[in-house]
């Protein structure tokens, strides 16, 4: 543990006993008792108000109780929209939540549920590339499930909420599950379902291999959801359906413009009677062919599109050089 975050852990503690109540952590003057006790808690002091503004978390801790039945999956959802939200990685959010966990007294990870098997206990995300994606060995589908009837039968929404984020991005059944709750549940419990089902569909995303795959999940989360509880599902959606309108209307404006280039290259061969008009058409259908194989590997890393640039390029000049002499 370095120095500054064992600074800030030991002064959050001391501001929580010399306050004398839990309801410090709701406070958003908490950050500046923090710099007051020590300039450079700042950083630290930052770094906790933003944790606690993203998840809520202070609430939970609130009662030892809540805590302690919020269980592994729940607290796995608080570190991944901590993550979502703030922008810190897995390790910074993981250790903010046991700094506010040790503070209060609260003995750590004694979950009453989910109960998992040890090869089940696995982080709800890991990083790949320095991005974060969903880690599908968690959760098994009926577990899951199973937990998430039993979540929904208390009146702890904030609990409820907590838990769908957990299970969406690691249940392989999740959809199916969560259908087949729904057809039994009736009221609050029946919106809750819709809600847990439409965050599965919503996860779904993340895995989708391409953009209509992608684009499917997502009416389907903005269905079950009914539009109201991610507005980020809709926010997403647009933007995916904005994207797809450019890159269609991309794609047929370079076409039109290569096939253009080609004809107007192989009437100049014509007009100025060139030592070899062919030349030229063969010269204009390569580099629309070039322009076209440019477009297919428009998702190709940097290095391809440039050379088929510079393979257009080098075309022209020989045209020009040909007109030229």
């Amino acid at each position: 543990m370095d120095k500054k975050r064992l600074l800030g852990k030991r002064t959050l503690k001391k501001i929580i006993e010399k306050d004398g109540s839990i309801a410090v952590l709701l406070e958003d003057s908490l950050s500046e008792k923090l710099i007051e006790e020590s300039p450079e808690n700042e950083l630290y002091a930052l770094q906790i108000a933003m944790f606690l503004k993203a998840t809520k978390f202070g609430e939970v801790l609130q009662d030892r109780k809540s805590y302690e039945m919020l269980g592994a999956a729940g607290y796995q959802a608080i570190l991944v929209r901590a993550m979502k939200e703030t922008g810190f990685s897995y390790e910074t959010v993981k250790s903010l939540g046991e700094d506010l966990v040790s503070a209060l007294g609260y003995e750590k990870g004694k979950w009453s549920f989910p109960e998992l098997a040890d090869s089940e206990k696995l982080p709800f995300v890991k990083e790949e590339n320095g991005v974060l994606r969903p880690d599908q060995g968690s959760v098994r589908g009926k577990e899951a499930y199973n937990c998430a009837v039993k979540w929904l039968q208390t009146d702890d929404k904030l609990r409820i909420t907590n838990m769908n984020v957990a299970l969406a991005p690691t249940m392989s059944n999740a959809a199916v599950w969560a259908r087949r709750y729904l057809e039994r549940a009736a009221g609050d419990g029946c919106l809750e379902a819709c809600r847990l089902l439409g965050l599965c569909c919503y996860y779904g995303v993340g895995k989708a291999k391409n953009d209509q795959e992608a684009f499917s999940y997502l009416i389907q989360a903005d269905g079950y959801t009914r539009g109201n509880y991610l507005a980020e599902t809709r926010k997403v959606l647009l933007e995916l359906l904005e994207r797809q309108k450019k890159e269609k209307r991309d794609r047929l404006g370079v076409i039109f413009l290569m096939a253009g280039v080609a004809l107007a290259v192989f009437l100049c061969g014509i007009i100025f009677e060139a030592v070899h008009p062919e030349v030229f058409l063969a010269a204009a259908v390569i580099n629309l062919a070039a322009g076209l194989y440019g477009l297919i590997v428009r998702k190709s890393n940097e290095k391809k599109r440039n050379i088929f640039a510079c393979t257009s390029l080098a075309i022209w000049c020989l045209l020009l050089l040909q007109i030229c002499w």
